[in-house]
């Protein structure tokens, strides 16, 4: 793959791609986006963070037009439980553009919702329990024997 592809500058690698075929250089940004196919194939990118690589990779799927497999590694990468990173970009990702429409996209993105609903009331009850433990323990004039003794 190209050297300017590494774990480091995936994202701006598949800019620079689109870029390229925007400016009429499709061939060059074809094959940048084949180069960052490469790496997230690559053993080499198995050290990286799921996510991170799994949507890079299906955002060069998307730029080489390949539509299905782009849908299949977003939602395979949900799945792995590595999804939710940067998952706020890809719903907003203008990549994904030609798929948000679809079934299968749209039951990936209602999918990470429900998960980050999930995820965001386990931190409300951890907050709300943390927020308990350090007001400290009840004083004995409001716990319980201590203040039905002093009634």
């Amino acid at each position: 793959w190209d050297p300017c592809v590494t774990p480091w500058t995936l994202t701006g690698a598949l800019a620079l791609a689109q870029l390229d075929i925007a400016a009429g250089r499709r061939p060059a940004g074809e094959a940048l986006a084949r180069d960052v196919l490469a790496f997230a194939d690559s053993e080499d990118a198995r050290s990286l963070p799921h996510p991170y690589v799994a949507s890079n990779r299906a955002r060069a799927l998307m730029v080489l037009g390949r539509d299905d497999e782009a849908v299949v590694a977003l939602d395979g990468a949900r799945r792995a439980r590595g999804g939710l990173l940067g998952w706020w970009a890809i719903s907003r990702d203008a990549t994904f553009d030609p798929v948000r429409s679809r079934p299968d996209f749209q039951a990936a993105v209602r999918a990470i919702d429900a998960e980050l609903a999930r995820e965001r009331a386990s931190y409300a009850r951890l907050k709300r329990d943390t927020a308990s433990l350090s007001a400290g323990p009840p004083s004995p004039a409001t716990s319980g024997s201590a203040a039905r003794t002093a009634r």
